[in-house]
């Protein structure tokens, strides 16, 4: 690389980043025409690389059982060496576009599995920072290599994974097609596990859709398919979820039984991010009792947890709600600073959370001169 660089048929756009002159590209792609017999095994090691590459930082962000997890490495495939929840964050904000591309170079030729098990192994870190746009678009393409293929497996996978990113982009009637069509794949596989998830998301629509008790239903329900030891990850997250809804009820005491489980749960499972979550939801209680400053700790506590995982994205939600409970409590100042920090914790200002932080902000800002026109009068 160093010499190609000398030669300046490369730049250098960071450590171990280079670009080449279109020019360059169709060049070496003319010269790559000779080794035809050896492209699709090349492809398929590189696909490998990140594939088990985003496996191994997928464990790091939420350590046990996955979704999906690759094969043994192919003969001379090395993943990236990867040592803690920083370092795989970093790998997956330096590969993203990469990632993206690999997803959908993958459908083009045709190889449908490695699409969709990597496009349903980057959506928890497309989720949890705040990556919507491109969790949608790398799960379009592999459904599509999917139903080309005719793979319920992967046509399960990457409905349900389709719906998670219109749910977060506040598509909610596109969400809860695609649930209905995952939960009529993982029927047809007996996959009891992957029905319950299915379940579970299609109460936390309802929730956002206000319809409480439909909510309630689905992830009864879904409780009812988990009644075993495993796996314990979906029961916790599913358990917090019920207590958020019934909160919403104005059920605050099973609320609050249903969450301290969770929250032990997940603290056994050293997942941060769902610890402190769920301490978000004790926040709720409190809230709803009006004990503002308890309520305003769980927040607190929740949000440093989520911090350490490197969720983005929840930190933002949850400093959202930190800065309604400032508001309730009559600190407008806390609550300006609550959601300033969580429109900073978002990178694309598109997002339905931006705007909803740049709304609050802006309705602070005309109270504020209302009161200020009001004291000159």
């Amino acid at each position: 690389m160093g010499e190609l660089v000398r030669a300046r048929l490369l730049t250098v756009r960071a450590r171990n980043r280079y670009r080449a002159h279109d020019l360059i590209l169709a060049y070496a792609a003319e010269l790559a025409a000779q080794y035809e017999r050896d492209r699709p095994a090349v492809r398929s090691r590189m696909y490998d690389h990140y594939r088990q590459t985003a496996h191994a930082a997928n464990l790091l962000l939420r350590p046990g059982p996955q979704p999906v997890a690759p094969a043994a490495p192919l003969p001379s495939v090395t993943p990236e060496p990867l040592a803690d929840t920083a370092t795989a964050t970093a790998w997956y904000t330096r590969e993203q576009a990469v990632l993206r591309s690999v997803v959908e170079a993958a459908a083009a030729h045709g190889d449908s599995r490695t699409a969709w098990e990597l496009a349903v192994t980057l959506q928890m870190c497309q989720q949890r920072m705040g990556w919507w746009h491109d969790w949608a678009a790398t799960m379009r393409a592999a459904l599509a290599a999917a139903r080309k293929a005719e793979d319920v497996e992967g046509m399960a996978r990457t409905h349900h994974g389709l719906a998670g990113a219109l749910h977060y982009l506040g598509d909610l009637p596109g969400a809860m097609g695609h649930l209905e069509q995952a939960r009529r794949h993982f029927e047809q596989l007996h996959s009891t596990t992957d029905l319950a998830h299915v379940l579970r998301n299609i109460g936390v629509v309802y929730n956002t859709q206000e319809d409480h008790v439909r909510a309630l239903r689905h992830m009864e329900a879904a409780l009812e398919l988990l009644s075993g030891p495993e796996p314990r990850h979906l029961k916790a997250a599913t358990l917090a979820d019920a207590a958020v809804t019934r909160v919403k009820l104005g059920h605050p005491e099973e609320a609050l039984r249903l969450a301290r489980t969770a929250v032990v749960m997940f603290r056994d499972l050293r997942d941060l991010n769902g610890e402190g979550l769920t301490l978000t939801v004790m926040g709720q209680v409190f809230r709803h009792r009006r004990d503002y400053a308890r309520s305003a700790s769980y927040y607190e506590r929740g949000i440093e947890l989520m911090r350490l995982a490197g969720s983005r994205v929840n930190v933002a939600e949850e400093l959202m709600a930190l800065g309604d409970v400032r508001l309730d409590a009559r600190d407008v100042a806390g609550a300006r600073r609550a959601w300033t920090d969580a429109l900073r914790s978002l990178d694309d200002p598109e997002l339905p959370l931006a705007a909803q932080a740049r709304g609050k902000l802006a309705l602070l800002d005309t109270v504020k001169e209302q009161r200020g026109a009001a004291s000159v009068i």
